[in-house]
């Protein structure tokens, strides 16, 4: 045998042998804590390992895979259910700088072990680390402000998030996004999602991949039994996702302004004026001087697409998700209290928010085509740039929320009518393929719009099609 036959051999039976005290360990030290802290000793080696056999040339046999995952189930079981051992694992792995001399920069590779699991492609060896993470954040509100506000912490959210959204294409259940999900479940009942979203950012972006992936899970959150029961998480929740309306809409509006060759403040026609044979967009009368509003819809020509807007645009459908949830829990539930329900909906009643979303509205109904059957109505040459699956839903769940904060208020009713809103939501009772169920959303805001308000009636009156 040559030497370098001798060499693989050699290297193959300390794998084999390190795999099977790997397992040994494992199972020694499962929820038994004496033998944890006699095993804590070897941590060190442990780390070693992993760090060994989760690089990306060891990753690529399956050999070196299945020992990284029995490696990192064996740290796993290690420090679960043991306070001490978790805490002082914990913070050993998140105090160690990144930048240090020679000597520290060996030490602070290996306390990347975590972060070189969760990035791993692999889901069976990626999976300990995000039970690691679990274990070691389950009660602790004081390591979920670490998590989000140290660099490494920073880190482990980013990789975490990664994993997470490779797992929203695949069908059935997946213990990855089900432990990601856990993880970002105890961040939000912690009250750390506001201050993760707002780290999470990137300069000069509206958006980015990992802050939609953050609201996905928060919307699915808030939509679970448990989410919504939250008062208390919602009351915290309603600034941060205000805020997020706020700057997705309002970036949203610019970029369909700067599409169309608006100018803001610039009088523009409704969606519903616009036809080949008004193409100024003027209402057109009948004999008796009412609007007939039953031209065939045609958008204007798009001058530039920002390329960004249908993920701005997703986005905005998922913060509206959660200000959807949260203001019918509000409205509607028995478990709030009368500060904690207005802390929640007289924010989102204000005139400023309440004309901000119908701008919102407006813009996209002039933006974006509808379509039926398959087939964009009215579509002119912006047809074919707004096909992105970023845009739907998005003019559906604008319009849902605008009838749960006008249901029964009368401030609001009014806002919507002086910032001309009664016209663009009927204009939105149409069948979209789309906005699945927006006909319906609309109609019922607009029974809420005309509840007991003669004046807002009178205007819909006004708007008598021939």
């Amino acid at each position: 045998m040559d030497p370098s036959q001798e060499a693989l051999v050699d290297r193959d039976g300390r794998a084999q042998v390190c795999l099977n005290l790997a397992k040994f360990t494992r199972n020694l030290v499962a929820d038994v804590p004496g033998n944890q802290r006699r095993a804590w000793e070897i941590e060190p080696d442990l780390r070693r390992l992993l760090h060994h056999y989760t690089s990306y040339y060891a990753l690529q046999e399956d050999s070196s895979a299945s020992l990284a995952r029995i490696l990192g189930q064996t740290l796993c079981n290690l420090v679960t259910s043991n306070e001490e051992l978790s805490s002082r694992l914990w913070h050993s792995y998140l105090e160690i700088p990144e930048e240090e001399n020679v000597l520290m920069r060996v030490r602070c590779v290996l306390a990347f072990t975590g972060i070189r699991l969760l990035g791993c492609s692999r889901q069976d060896v990626a999976l300990p680390g995000t039970i690691l993470v679990l274990n070691c954040l389950n009660k602790h509100r004081d390591r979920v402000s670490e998590l989000t506000d140290r660099p490494l912490g920073l880190r482990i959210c980013v990789s975490l998030l990664d994993q997470i959204s490779e797992t929203f294409q695949e069908e059935g259940d997946n213990p990855i996004f089900d432990v990601g999900y856990s993880i970002f479940r105890t961040v939000a009942e912690s009250g750390g999602t506001p201050r993760l979203y707002e780290k999470l950012l990137v300069k000069d972006e509206i958006i980015t991949p990992h802050q939609t992936t953050l609201l996905k899970l928060l919307d699915a959150y808030l939509q679970s039994s448990a989410g919504e029961r939250e008062a208390g998480l919602h009351t915290e929740l309603t600034p941060f996702l205000l805020a997020a309306f706020a700057a997705l809409s309002r970036y949203a509006q610019n970029a369909i302004r700067e599409a169309l060759g608006l100018s803001v403040g610039q009088a523009y026609p409704e969606v519903s004026q616009v036809s080949p044979q008004n193409p100024t967009g003027s209402p057109t009368s009948s004999a008796n001087g009412k609007f007939t509003g039953s031209e065939l819809v045609q958008q204007p020509p798009l001058k530039e697409l920002d390329l960004v807007l249908p993920k701005a645009s997703e986005a905005l459908v998922l913060v509206c998700q959660c200000l959807i949830t949260i203001t019918l829990a509000a409205s509607g539930g028995t478990a709030y209290t009368t500060q904690q329900r207005a802390t929640v909906m007289e924010p989102a009643q204000t005139p400023e928010f309440i004309s901000n979303l119908i701008e919102t509205l407006r813009l996209l109904d002039l933006f974006l085509p509808r379509i039926n059957f398959g087939k964009p109505v009215g579509g002119g040459p912006a047809s074919h740039s707004t096909e992105s699956p970023g845009f739907d839903y998005v003019k559906r769940d604008l319009v849902r929320l605008l009838g749960i904060l006008c249901h029964e208020t009368r401030s609001v009713q009014d806002c919507v009518r002086v910032s001309g809103g009664i016209p663009v939501v009927m204009n939105m009772c149409v069948v979209d393929e789309r906005n699945p169920f927006l006909r319906e959303h609309a109609v019922f805001c607009l029974r809420n719009l005309l509840h007991d308000n003669p004046e807002n009636q009178a205007v819909v009156n006004e708007i008598q099609p021939i």
